[in-house]
């Protein structure tokens, strides 16, 4: 084996005619976009039980987005010599207009699901962010990727992370078993 020489990187001439990278670690960089954890959207009614209704004719009460990209820099030959991972997140969540109108234990019913829903959302967060730590610790265990190297990884991160997600909301019902409902009493219901 003997070492070519090509502009800046070496290559080992392992086959001949074949060039294998020699000893190419690949730079990985994480630049995080908007972690937006106090994105909202209003839910209406007039009582508890009128933003239950609503609530319930949505998908999910809350709402989490997370979403990265990845860019990579290479040579001419193909290989990846870095690579570039911009994740971002949102979560979205619920806010009620009439609740400062409302009898004290219906505003504690609401804070009661809104805090186990943040805690959801969150949960979500930690499962995206730990999904990025595995992507950039799994891109830097690369020993001479090419950029399909690199794009495939990505890919497998995205399906499994998006896994991941689905599995919790499964386990946890969106939440429910956690506490993510309302109980509506009769103090919370409309008089007429």
């Amino acid at each position: 084996m003997f070492q070519i020489r090509d502009r800046t990187t070496y290559y080992n001439l392992v086959v001949p005619g074949v060039l294998h990278m020699a000893d190419h670690k690949l730079k990985v960089a994480t630049e995080w976009g908007a972690k937006n954890t106090k994105a909202k959207f209003r839910v209406q009614g007039r009582d508890l039980a009128m933003v239950a209704k609503d609530l319930s004719s949505r998908e999910e009460w809350g709402d989490f987005k997370g979403s990265f990209t990845h860019k990579w820099k290479g040579d001419a030959h193909g290989n990846a010599l870095s690579v570039i991972v911009s994740p971002t997140f949102t979560i979205k969540m619920p806010t009620w207009r009439g609740y400062r109108n409302q009898p004290q234990v219906c505003k504690d019913e609401w804070d009661r699901m809104w805090v186990a829903l943040k805690k959801h959302e969150q949960e979500h967060q930690r499962i995206f962010e730990s999904g990025i730590t595995k992507l950039v610790h799994d891109l830097e265990a690369l020993e001479a990727p090419t950029g399909t190297d690199v794009d495939n990884l990505a890919k497998e991160a995205k399906s499994t992370n998006q896994a991941k997600h689905d599995a919790f909301d499964k386990e946890t019902d969106n939440g429910a078993s956690r506490g993510v409902e309302l109980n509506i009493t009769q103090e919370c219901r409309s008089k007429s």
